[in-house]
């Protein structure tokens, strides 16, 4: 067995090079992915763009505008179900300076 990997390593050295490359890089795929994923599941980053803000209205998804003036094209995107808002903002918001 030995023998045969031998000589294939001494006939063909460009296939065994081939080979080689093509293994490491899917070794280099997969732990990209798996750093990535590890990175998304464990951060715990908080929002400081709105951290400030007294008061953050959202709506339910985010449209995204595309194209020429003349012919103009959405798409929507659905974000997450947040709770319903309280009904006593309306006053804090109209209280807020610059409002």
């Amino acid at each position: 067995m030995v023998r045969i990997a031998w000589r294939m390593l001494t006939q063909r050295p460009a296939s065994m090079l081939a080979t080689f490359l093509a293994l490491w890089f899917a070794v280099v795929i997969v732990t990209m992915c798996g750093a990535m994923l590890e990175s998304g599941v464990r951060y715990n980053g908080t929002v400081a763009r709105y951290a400030a803000a007294p008061v953050l209205v959202a709506t339910t998804d985010l449209q995204v505008a595309f194209g020429s003036r003349q012919e103009p094209d959405t798409e929507r995107y659905p974000l997450a179900e947040r709770g319903r808002p309280n009904p006593s903002p309306p006053a804090r918001i109209t209280a807020a300076p610059g409002v």
